[in-house]
């Protein structure tokens, strides 16, 4: 059994083997530079290069602590696998007999287990940390160590003026050649990169090479990385700039400046000899605690320090110095590619990590780790099936299938780290940023750590796409999680492996919540902003309805948001999914543009015309790419159609249309529907043309005169027009509302829309031949008989004859049409006639006598013996004096019916005549006569 000392030693040791084999050490000192006000350290440079985005590092990781880190280059490969630093802890809290580092007079809480308390537990208390004090000194602890942060005061800079900062420094030598570095690279990344090395040349970095030892560089220094059976020191601290100004190591402030005053360098500490130096003095403070005792799992991986001018690793001198003579670039340590670490091209044969560490594991080896510990549960809240671990299983599970509410990976994904739920597998012991939710860090979480995830460093794209090529054509290929069919060995593209992802379960529009449309005329649902990344959202024209081209101009209405998910005012967006790459578009104070109908796409694949702006500059910032959550819609597209063959002749000629749209280029055409805006009220215009075969050619100041309505019809409205049709020059001179007579010759019209729908202009693709109108006969005789009733006289009956010589009958027409499609499907609608035998046979006319007097109306009528012009007598009962002749046809399509006159009492009481309605008639004289 251990003591409660001997297996808190043992963790310690464990930690820093962890710790301590992930990282270097670098010493260095910043240059002086010559005196002038406020001059900037290298770390504040560091950072404001940050903060502009000219250095590709995290904004949000700018302490110096990072800066240490950044500069320090990246780490090493991955150890082999096993149990984490913070497994190992966790699985010790459990058994209640951790010594509490912060106080050890009491155990650890085992309830206090999670990552966050592994942080806090190995912040530990012995371990301190150079600072600066009020009195201007470094501290570190409690203990001043008398040594001044502040540099010593440094010559004027030319003619007086702010002294040069390390960068400046730096960069000024590089230009005059005293640095060995490429003058077209002075940038302030490379400034850093000089400090990190590159490629072997400059400060080289110590690496592990095959061999096992330490390397710097191409040197073997003949050392194992892998040490003896190690002790485990306390935890070292690393200085850091408290929020005074001053250098603080741990808790304590060292009272030295961070930057020097009048413009002098300040000091920065570095370790040397295993103790916190700043400047030329030796603080006297270790920089790791006092050694424990040997732990048990793993031996410690050691890290190349810098003593008495050479690199150390553990207790062994390299012999090779830190920084060559004269001038000359030292050697950097750097891990090669057998896991060593190397100084210059020398393999020191030490590895670089301890044996057993985990870090660097992919989401699908954490995934692996948690179902064997019963952490993964299923939809139905059972653990995982253990043996279920396959690629194949992890993509199963990733699917949405034992997902909820039909959600994709994705998404539940993201919900779980803006709950603060998800561990970082790039950083073990912290959680994943719940800021960084994009679909972009979907993947980059995937990838796992450094993409050195533990399977020869590929993400999980490659390894997917790897499992789908190896799988291809077996009985165990991939399955397609939306059909149960196989998944099409061609589609091995990242859009694919994010389709792959999003499972059977994850829908568009309405469920998906993924910014693709759901069906239109079902509810839209609101997009979903992603935080983090600026977004480009299409607003609904009607939510209710999930429609997003607006009726009234066709274009679409797009909102901007910033990475805040607030709106983004005067907001600049270029390359729009679907839309010409070159397109650029401007927020107004709203953070809202249009996109107008002449740029809308006009393609099918709605994947094309969803995901990603290319570039969204906000406030002057650097363009960035959206969120993967912007939809074009397709320009819409309208026409009008004859409803069917109900076309018709009356007195006018009836034509029926469906006005229709088209969302997509291969849709088919639709009735636009009842909801949209004033789709009842579309209005219609027929217009004479120059060109029977080209419905185009209208003559726009011929506009013919019409009405029109419509009617409902499955979940829309069909539209007619009727026009009114020409009337041949009469004596009556009647005219049908045209505004002249009928010429004589062909009438051929179309129709199209008054007002624009979507901002289309529409017409119908037909011509339609106006058919000519013609008075009818006129009367030619009456007899009338018996004439009875003083007060209101009436006749026993009459007899007549009507004269249809003035009549055309090879101008009559049946009620119903011909319609012909042409070429370029055009409509070719006519009227159609009788045959003049046909005409002449018609019982086409009759004859109503009106009267209305104080007792009512009265008339008499004809219509139940319709006259032809074979046989053109009538015969009227009890018609009575002063009634209003009118001349009626029996079926409004053969000719305009009119009033003749009135039957008048004439010379004297046998004698009778009729009366032109009109002063202005040219009517022939009717021949009347009576009898008793």
């Amino acid at each position: 059994m251990h003591t409660k000392k001997e297996r808190k030693n043992y963790l310690l040791v464990l930690l820093l083997c962890i710790l301590y084999s992930s990282c270097s050490s670098i010493d260095f000192e910043l240059p002086q530079g010559p005196q002038g006000p406020n001059g900037k350290s290298a770390y504040e440079i560091w950072k404001e290069e940050v903060e502009a985005g000219h250095i590709d590092w995290p904004s949000d990781k700018i302490n110096l602590t990072d800066f240490l880190v950044y500069i320090k280059g990246e780490k090493g490969d991955k150890g082999a696998d096993g149990m984490s630093a913070y497994e190992q802890w966790k699985a010790m809290l459990a058994q209640g007999n951790v010594t509490n580092p912060h106080d050890p007079s009491q155990n650890w809480p085992s309830s206090k287990n999670t990552e966050s308390d592994f942080w806090d537990f190995l912040s530990g208390r012995d371990g301190q940390t150079p600072h600066i004090g009020e009195n201007g000194n470094w501290y570190i602890g409690n203990k001043d160590t008398g040594i001044k942060a502040t540099g010593k005061d440094g010559k004027d800079g030319i003619n007086g003026k702010d002294g040069l900062s390390a960068y400046e420094l730096w960069k000024q030598s590089v230009v005059e050649g005293s640095i060995d570095w490429p003058k077209d690279q002075t940038t302030m990344e490379h400034f850093f990169l000089y400090f990190k090395g590159k490629d072997g040349e400059n400060g080289i970095t110590p690496h592990v090479g095959e061999n096992g030892n330490w390397y710097i560089g191409s040197h073997d220094t003949g050392i194992s990385a892998q040490g003896e059976k190690g002790e485990n020191g306390k935890d070292g601290a690393s200085p850091y700039v408290g929020p005074n100004g001053n250098w603080w190591i741990n808790n304590s402030d060292t009272k030295v400046k961070a930057q020097g005053e009048k413009g002098s360098d300040g000091l920065t500490p570095y370790i040397k000899d295993g103790y916190w130096w700043i400047g030329n003095s030796n603080t006297g403070i270790a920089a790791q605690g006092p050694k424990g005792e040997q732990g048990e799992n793993g031996k410690d991986g050691l890290t190349p320090v810098i003593k008495n001018g050479t690199w150390w690793i553990g207790n062994e001198d390299t012999g090779i110095a830190a920084q060559g003579a004269k001038g000359d670039d030292g050697v950097s340590p750097q891990i090669g590619t057998n896991g060593n670490w190397w100084i210059g091209n020398k393999d020191t044969g030490i590895k670089a990590r301890g044996e057993n560490g985990v870090n660097g594991a992919s989401a699908y080896e954490l995934w692996v780790n948690d179902v064997k510990n019963d952490k993964i549960k299923d939809k139905n809240n059972v653990p995982w099936p253990k043996d279920q671990i396959t690629m194949a299983d992890f993509y199963t599970y990733l699917s949405g299938t034992n997902g909820s509410n039909g959600k994709s990976a994705y998404e539940l994904w993201k919900e779980t780290v803006t709950a603060g739920n998800v561990d970082d597998p790039k950083n073990p012991g912290q959680k994943w940023p719940s800021d960084k939710v994009a679909e972009k860090d979907f993947f980059d979480y995937l990838a796992g750590k450094d993409g050195i995830n533990g399977t020869n460093g590929l993400s999980a794209y490659e390894l997917w796409k790897n499992d789908l090529a190896k799988r291809c054509g077996t009985l165990d290929a991939l399955t397609d999680h939306r059909n149960g069919g196989v998944w099409d060995c061609d589609k091995n593209t990242p859009d694919d492996f994010y389709d792959y992802l999003r499972g059977k379960d994850g829908k568009d529009g309405e469920d998906g919540k993924d910014g693709k449309p759901g069906e239109p005329g079902k509810p839209g649902t609101e997009v979903t902003i992603i935080k983090g990344i600026p977004n480009v959202i299409a607003q609904y024209s009607q939510s209710e309805y999930g429609e997003y081209v607006r009726t009234s101009d066709g274009g679409v209405l797009y909102k901007v948001y910033d990475e805040t998910g607030q709106i983004a005012p005067k907001a600049q967006v270029k390359g729009m999914p679907g839309i010409s790459a070159e397109k650029v578009y401007t927020a107004d104070d709203k953070g809202e543009f249009i996109v107008p109908k002449e740029d809308l796409p006009e393609i099918q694949d709605i994947n094309l015309r969803w995901g990603t702006v290319k570039e969204v500059t906000i406030a002057g910032k650097e363009p960035q790419q959206s969120a993967k959550n912007t939809y074009v819609p397709n320009r819409v597209r309208m026409r009008m159609v004859l409803k069917d063959n109900s076309n018709s002749l009356s007195s006018y000629q009836y034509l029926y249309f469906y006005i229709q749209r088209r969302l997509n280029p291969e849709d088919e055409w639709q009735i636009i529907p009842s909801y949209l805006p004033n789709s009842a009220s579309r209005y219609l215009d027929a217009y004479r043309i120059s060109d029977k075969n080209n419905p185009k050619s209208i003559l726009s100041d011929k506009k013919l005169y019409s009405s029109q309505s419509s009617s409902s019809s499955s979940g829309g409205y069909y539209y007619y027009i009727y026009t009114y049709r020409f009337v041949q020059e009469n004596p009556g001179k009647f005219k049908n509302n045209q505004s002249e007579y009928w010429d004589g010759t062909d009438v051929y019209y179309t129709v199209k829309s008054r007002d624009p729908y979507y901002g289309e202009s529409f017409q119908w693709n037909g011509v339609c031949l106006l058919a000519p109108y013609q008075m009818g006969p006129t009367l030619k005789k009456l007899k009338l008989k018996t004439i009875s009733n003083g007060e209101a006289p009436s006749f026993s009956s009459v007899e007549g004859e009507f004269d249809f010589s003035k009549m055309d009958f090879t101008k009559i027409y049946k009620s119903s049409t011909k319609r012909t499609v042409k070429e370029n499907e055009m409509d070719y609608v006519e009227p159609v006639t009788y045959t003049e035998e046909e005409a002449r046979k018609l019982k086409m006319a009759y004859v109503t006598f009106n009267y209305t007097s104080s007792a009512g109306s009265q008339t008499a009528s004809s219509s139940n013996n319709t006259s032809s012009a074979e046989v053109p007598n009538f015969k009227v009962f009890a018609p009575f004096l002063n009634a209003t002749i009118g001349v009626n046809n029996n079926g409004s399509v053969y000719f305009y019916s009119y009033t003749q006159g009135w039957l008048r009492k004439g010379k004297d009481d046998k004698t009778f005549v009729v009366e032109n309605y009109n002063s202005s008639y040219e009517l022939p004289e009717v021949e009347v006569t009576y009898e008793e």
